[in-house]
């Protein structure tokens, strides 16, 4: 089984090296399974030095022979099309059968690579249908105390009751959307699509399960079967901005992206809509209550919602004027 590790990256210098050493941990705990990677990155954007000497330092110290890595450059900013770009540099190899993507500071928990693998060879052996395999989102908690080490109290109360607010969908012990998230997730070569251009501003994640719902529409309205699988050991980390600014300028262009995903796929809103129900939906007409939640719980779900739809007011501006909100890189998430 030939697997290629598609990333692609931006402005990553300063920590694309140990993304790439945890990435690389996850396929060596393949190593038992009958697995060929060859790993593929894409600088996109105006190529940055710093980015290129991190990314071949790390192929340099971990011995990996040249024929088991590539490293693309696109002067095209955008992340969808750094991910054509190694969709169509696989299918030029000519023998793939998966494509794997991760985001460039993704962290995860160990061995969701293998997991993700596996559930989505078990589901085309069985029904031989696309599907589309992914972790789950999952914040890290800090405590108060980390709060106080970057704040004065005040300071760090603030930040500590902001974190709160923000982390409630990506709890450990929060309902799971049905969608994939875009940090992990693999596909059948074959079945992977071509994303729309980063002009459209559609995001990766919200136009693959989109597209993957829809062509999976009938035996799932059959059997119950979504073609959008999340193995409940697959996990990927995220940790949250630190700020609203930074929070807020990355929700907005989350909700454009997932307001033209649905505009994209009008003729079956409704349907993904229904299928795509969850208690924290960025999409009004998708949100339903929230379910055996205590009392604090249903207060900063009730602030987050009414955040969420400051930013989702925002964010249609932006697509009534026809254009995208400017991708800002939330430092302080980066590992």
């Amino acid at each position: 089984m030939n697997i290629v590790i598609g990333i692609p990256t931006t402005e990553s210098g300063d920590y694309i090296y140990k993304s790439l050493v945890r990435i690389y941990d996850e396929i060596l705990q393949c190593s038992g399974d009958d697995y060929q990677f060859k790993i593929v990155l894409c600088i996109n954007g105006i190529c940055h030095d710093d980015v290129a000497k991190e990314v071949y330092r790390f192929f340099r110290d971990h011995n990996i022979a040249e024929e088991d890595y590539a490293v693309l450059v696109n002067q095209d900013a955008g992340k969808n099309n750094a991910m054509n770009r190694i969709v169509q540099y696989a299918r030029n190899l000519g023998d793939i059968d998966i494509i794997h993507f991760f985001d460039d500071d993704v962290v995860l928990k160990r061995g969701s690579l293998s997991c993700n693998l596996k559930a989505l060879i078990t589901h085309e052996r069985q029904h031989a249908e696309p599907a589309l395999v992914g972790s789950a989102y999952i914040a890290e908690i800090f405590p108060f105390r980390y709060f106080l080490k970057l704040s004065n109290p005040f300071g760090a109360f603030m930040k500590w009751v902001f974190h709160r607010i923000i982390s409630q969908p990506y709890r450990i012990t929060a309902p799971r959307p049905k969608f994939c998230e875009g940090p992990s997730f693999c596909v059948y070569l074959k079945y992977m699509p071509v994303l729309p251009d980063d002009m459209l501003g559609i995001t990766d994640d919200a136009f693959l399960s989109n597209y993957f719902a829809v062509q999976g529409k009938e035996y799932y309205r059959k059997y119950g079967r979504l073609p959008i699988i999340k193995p409940q050991e697959s996990v990927s980390y995220i940790k949250l901005p630190l700020s609203y600014g930074e929070w807020m300028r990355q929700q907005i262009r989350v909700h454009a992206g997932i307001e033209r995903a649905f505009q994209y796929f009008s003729v079956e809103r409704t349907y993904l809509e229904k299928v795509f129900a969850w208690e924290y939906a960025f999409n009004k007409l998708s949100r339903i209550p929230l379910v055996n939640a205590s009392i604090s719980q249903r207060i900063l779900r009730a602030i987050y919602m009414l955040l969420h739809d400051i930013n989702r007011r925002i964010a249609r501006k932006y697509i009534k004027q026809n254009s995208v909100p400017v991708w800002a890189i939330a430092k302080s998430t980066k590992k």
